[in-house]
């Protein structure tokens, strides 16, 4: 989904005018409109688009992603469309369909119960969580980057508002593809994007920068935030270490 409420600035700026890569992607033409679907509610709104609650006609919630292609970067919206036909596995958020009207590409993802990580600490004041809650959900969120990085795909803007915790269950699921990117044979990324907080130090320069390392750095801003009576530089090391096991 779109990141419309950040913690801390984003990095926008860019090099990169290539397609990164062409997979086969499957996306609906013709069978699914947008009539199809049942707003409820707006979530968020950006230059580039709306993220909608929405009910289908057999009346399950799901979220409506609409984009408009005249106006967002055409490598973005081709990214994050081959990552949501990509990834399959139960930390990332599951994509329903993807279908292309008028000037629209719409992508259909599940409605998620619970609230982003970010307004979960907002809502107790940034009250650091228990390492009993900590480790069970951190886990889950460094496996679900690795299965990423394993497809080849660096997510690049890993923040708390793009973790949707579920307490009840005890799960945490990553959302938000829309600066992903499938990177081949070592290619370093020139898109300087994701949130200045989280973001590691050589987007910060406008260097070109190892986007599967740019995302251990962002886990390990994330464990900062949630656990923050550590030591950052030892918990990044520690991070590096148990990906490269």
């Amino acid at each position: 989904m779109f990141s419309f409420s950040r913690s801390s600035p984003s990095l926008g700026g860019t090099k990169d005018k290539r397609i990164s890569f062409s997979p086969k992607i499957v996306e609906t033409q013709g069978t699914t409109t947008s009539a199809d679907y049942t707003p409820i509610s707006l979530l968020g709104q950006s230059a580039y688009g709306e993220v909608v609650l929405a009910n289908t006609k057999h009346g399950k919630k799901v979220v409506l992603k609409k984009i408009n292609r005249l106006k967002m970067n055409k490598n973005l919206i081709a990214n994050e469309v081959a990552a949501a036909t990509i990834l399959k596995h139960p930390g990332v958020v599951k994509v329903h369909d993807i279908f292309k009207e008028s000037i629209y590409t719409y992508i259909v993802l599940e409605y998620l119960k619970g609230v982003d990580l970010f307004k979960y600490l907002s809502a107790k004041n940034f009250t650091p969580m228990k390492e009993k809650e900590v480790r069970p959900l951190f886990k889950q969120l460094v496996d679900t980057v690795m299965y990423c990085h394993s497809k080849k795909i660096a997510h690049r803007d890993i923040k708390l508002e793009n973790i949707m915790y579920d307490r009840k269950k005890g799960r945490v699921k990553l959302i938000d593809f829309g600066l992903s990117e499938r990177i081949e044979n070592g290619k370093l990324c020139d898109l300087w994007c994701g949130s200045q907080d989280y973001v590691c130090p050589e987007i910060i320069k406008k260097e070109p920068y190892n986007g599967f390392a740019a995302d251990v750095w962002s886990l390990g801003t994330i464990l900062v935030s949630i656990k923050p009576h550590h030591d950052p530089h030892i918990i990044h090391i520690i991070i590096t270490i148990i990906y490269t096991l």
